[in-house]
């Protein structure tokens, strides 16, 4: 009987063996699925390459990839992303079931530019009449944040470029950190531009606004007053086109007594009509560059 309780025994233990073994076969891999997303409030990543070891998948509209027959282990796995840096990520899968689900995350940026003109005003110019190229790809404007936004990008460096007729050419390297960014940016208007919007606010004899022109060497000798009573208010111009301008590299103001570099003269021959009867005069205005913005100094 001993030794008929010692082969029973015996055949337990080699049952048990080979059980364990086999749950340990059945447990060598695991289906691994995944969803990849950006950074940026979650939004799935669509037509990624996921690959670890030999084994690649591409995810789909959600973001949803499955890698089949996974080892237990950690593992190394890469993300292939048009237009984005390639990105390795490691899974732990030691302790891993038939079925293993995790999620990726792809660092990704937004920018949104804010443009608006280097005046004392600051105003925002009209969408319609510039162009706004990151990596001299353009730029759309968002009506509701009046900002030319991205839509989902890599971080890193960029060169931002502006067009305008109206405004001097600007270009600045950005460096875009993963998650929104958000800049603003101030043109410098033209001359030709500054002259016509100061000219259009004499013939409005809107002069308050047309003393912002005047340099600040000049304000503290004319007040606002001073320069709209120089005005006739009942007259109406009728034509002021300017002649020039013509670049002086040095001058000296009478009225301020300062000597300015780099100086652009207009002639200003204009035309006044007051009660019927008409008026030719000229006059010349120098205006120069300070801070980026066109001033006159001559009254």
């Amino acid at each position: 009987m001993a030794v008929k309780k010692s082969k029973l025994f015996l055949g337990a233990i080699l049952l048990l063996t080979l059980g364990s073994t086999f749950v340990l076969m059945g447990c060598a891999a695991t289906n691994l699925s995944g969803t990849l997303y950006f950074s940026i409030d979650q939004i799935p990543v669509e037509g990624a390459q996921i690959t670890i070891g030999d084994v690649s998948a591409t995810s789909n509209a959600e973001g949803n990839f499955t890698l089949p027959d996974m080892p237990l282990n950690l593992l190394e796995g890469t993300i292939i992303l048009d237009d984005f840096p390639e990105q390795s990520f490691t899974v732990d899968l030691s302790d891993a079931e038939e079925e293993h689900h995790f999620t990726l995350e792809v660092p990704a940026a937004q920018v949104a530019f804010s443009v608006i003109e280097n005046t004392q005003a600051g105003d925002m110019p009209s969408a319609e009449n510039i162009q706004v190229l990151l990596n001299l790809e353009e730029l759309r404007f968002d009506l509701d944040n009046e900002a030319f936004e991205t839509g989902i990008m890599a971080p890193g460096s960029y060169t931002l470029a502006i067009n305008s007729e109206s405004h001097e050419a600007y270009t600045a390297d950005f460096e875009l950190q993963a998650g929104q960014n958000d800049f603003e940016v101030a043109l410098d208007v033209t001359l030709e531009e500054t002259y016509r919007r100061f000219n259009l606010a004499n013939a409005l004899h809107r002069h308050s606004e047309s003393y912002g022109y005047l340099h600040p060497d000049v304000q503290t000798r004319v007040t606002g007053q001073e320069w709209s009573n120089s005005f006739n208010h009942n007259a109406e111009v009728i034509n002021a086109a300017p002649e020039g301008p013509e670049v002086l590299d040095e001058w000296t103001s009478e009225l301020t007594g300062q000597t300015y570099q780099n100086v652009h003269t207009f002639l200003r021959p204009f035309i006044t009509e007051l009660a019927g009867s008409r008026r030719a005069s000229s006059e010349t205005q120098h205006w120069v560059l300070q801070e980026g913005r066109w001033l006159i100094v001559t009254r």
